[in-house]
């Protein structure tokens, strides 16, 4: 009896010294980081060492209470099983103990979750370009990348109610893409999706609609005039110069000169009283 008093002073006094000691909790298995595809089950995980009465038994996301009640989730052993994991589930999460007895929040460790997943459908901007035999199309970038970096854009094409496959192109940018091979005239269907690195093509767009061009209604570019293609005479060889200022005047002089002839006026013919002489004729006293 005199060798156990002692050990239960030992005991009582190290208990004052470093109150708490027996009785903290600590968490393992708590990856503070943790990434869940969507569309799976997955258990955020989330154990702790339980020296007394305490127990992981509550959860929060964003500082509220997440209800246990709900089909979705249930806290299991490993941690809290959520069902059907969406993009919407991630975010950061508290994963904290309760006491059994006055319910108090004992402690707590903070974890974030990634949910990844395929991109969300883009969508068909515009059509830049529209031809007889191609069209460029430009896509607008999704508004979910789903976790990860957009590497392609999918870009199916077919001619509307005739075509039951669908022409794929891939670009590794929204765009403006050309797509050739097409018939003038025509009506065709449009669709897009967007690939990630990490989870692969998400689902497609709306399908739009647009028309290629008839070959009647294109007007072919007209060539730009230039001197050469006016009517203008070319100037005259400078030997032939005087012949195009004599021969116009001589004709102009002949011309006046038959027309005073004509009508009866010469410089050497004088009418007097009714008969004509010349200016060698005199007249008698």
């Amino acid at each position: 009896m005199a060798q156990i008093f002692p050990l239960v002073i030992v005991i009582t006094a190290c208990t004052m010294l470093f109150p708490g000691v027996e009785g903290q909790l600590t968490f393992d298995m708590a990856p503070p980081v943790q990434w869940a595809p969507a569309g799976t089950d997955y258990t955020l995980q989330c154990q702790a060492s339980i020296p007394g009465d305490y127990a992981v038994n509550v959860y929060f996301k964003h500082g509220l209470l997440i209800d246990t009640e709900v089909e979705r989730y249930q806290i299991v052993e490993d941690g809290l099983a959520i069902r059907d994991v969406g993009r919407g589930d991630g975010g950061n999460y508290t994963c904290a103990s309760q006491g059994a007895i006055d319910f108090s929040i004992q402690g707590q460790t903070f974890i974030q979750l990634i949910v990844t997943g395929p991109p969300s459908a883009p969508v068909v901007v515009r059509f830049p370009s529209v031809g007889t035999d191609s069209l460029e199309v430009e896509v607008s970038a999704p508004e979910d990348d789903g976790g990860s970096t957009i590497t392609d854009y999918v870009i199916q094409i077919r001619q509307s109610e005739q075509e039951v496959e669908w022409r794929e192109f891939v670009s590794q940018n929204a765009g403006p893409v050309e797509i050739s091979g097409l018939l003038p005239s025509t009506t065709y269907e449009l669709r897009v999706a967007a690939v990630n690195a990490d989870n692969g093509q998400g689902p497609y767009s709306a399908v739009e609609t647009v028309t290629t061009l008839d070959t009647s209604s294109t007007t072919p570019a007209l060539p730009v005039p230039t001197a050469d293609s006016y009517n203008t005479p070319p100037p005259p060889e400078p030997g032939l110069a005087a012949v195009w200022i004599v021969v116009p005047t001589l004709v102009a002089v002949t011309l006046v000169v038959v027309g005073l002839v004509t009508f009866g006026v010469h410089k050497n013919v004088i009418d007097v009283r009714g008969h004509k002489v010349t200016d060698t004729e005199t007249s008698t006293p």
